[in-house]
């Protein structure tokens, strides 16, 4: 609905025919807000972490009943070295870049929208720079019933790594993740073909990385050169 005053009647009759009326009147105004839309609106947004080198694009989105332009500007804080806010008068706005060389750590910034009808809206921004990288280009296959172990690689970052599935990440048979050195390990019972998943390192810093993996196991083939006698 636009924004602005309504004027209407409402009338009211009863069993005896006696009527009555009233003049009434509403008042729409445009709400401003900085999506992704949590709650309470003051919460910080926490944004995805970013590696040394790493090309980001990070979409933000104003969300309203006023009218386009909107300005969109930082009021404080510091982006991660560099990123800058592309589309500034766009409802939709993007945090890109190339994370700068040398810009490990933590960064917050509040972003302020301002729409046509000066309707603000204010949020506040945190992303974290690590250079924490799992270096494991791809897991080996393996064999049905034939124990299987494979150490996963890992640089960077701060230390004390904790090993984990990504939540809604799974391995087949008995194989797990060792949450200390992050060996997998265990047994596979039947055959299995590109079964993908996603492991997770987290520093003592609360520093992440991810990457996905796939494998598959088959059964073991015996061959001979000669015919059994």
């Amino acid at each position: 609905m636009t924004q602005g005053t309504y004027d209407f009647t409402v009338y009211l009759t009863d069993t005896n025919n006696v009527e009555a009326s009233k003049d009434l009147s509403i008042l729409v105004t445009s709400t401003l807000e900085i999506e992704p839309g949590i709650t309470p609106l003051d919460s910080t947004v926490v944004l995805p972490n970013a590696q040394v080198g790493e090309q980001v694009t990070e979409y933000i989105q104003a969300t309203s009943t006023g009218t386009l332009p909107y300005a969109w500007e930082k009021i404080g804080g510091n982006y991660p070295p560099g990123l800058g806010l592309s589309g500034s008068t766009a409802e939709i706005v993007a945090l890109t870049g190339t994370i700068s060389s040398g810009a490990l750590g933590s960064y917050a910034f509040i972003l302020k929208v301002t729409d046509y009808a000066d309707n603000t809206a204010e949020r506040t921004f945190k992303m974290s720079v690590t250079d924490l990288s799992i270096d494991t280009v791809a897991v080996s296959d393996g064999l049905v019933g034939s124990g299987y172990s494979f150490d996963l690689e890992v640089s960077g970052g701060a230390g004390g790594n904790v090993w984990a599935l990504k939540p809604g990440s799974s391995l087949p048979g008995t194989l797990a993740v060792d949450t200390g050195s992050g060996t997998i390990s265990g047994l596979v019972s039947i055959p299995v073909s590109n079964h993908k998943f996603t492991v997770v390192v987290t520093d003592d810093l609360g520093m992440t990385a991810e990457k996905e993996f796939s494998f598959s196991f088959r059964n073991i083939v015996i061959t001979t050169s000669s015919p059994l006698t």
